[in-house]
């Protein structure tokens, strides 16, 4: 009797077992990466311009040719 117990409690630990690795999988599956935007905190065309800009990595007249582009 007691071997019928033992069976059912372990396909019992088996089966949750599954389902809270299904769940962790989906859950960080639908997280995004760590430094990639999301669709809602997505910087727009100008901010990253003026951005790199501050950075120093265009200059002035790169960034407004490339300003007049973005609002065009």
């Amino acid at each position: 009797m007691t071997y019928g117990h033992g069976f059912s409690l372990l396909w019992l630990i088996i089966i949750v077992a599954i389902i809270i690795l299904v769940v962790v999988v989906i859950v960080n599956n639908t997280k995004s990466p760590a430094g990639s935007p999301n669709i809602k905190t997505e910087e727009s065309p100008l901010k990253i311009l003026k951005r790199r800009y501050a950075k120093g990595e265009i200059s002035r007249s790169q960034f407004e040719e490339m300003r007049k582009d973005i609002e065009e």
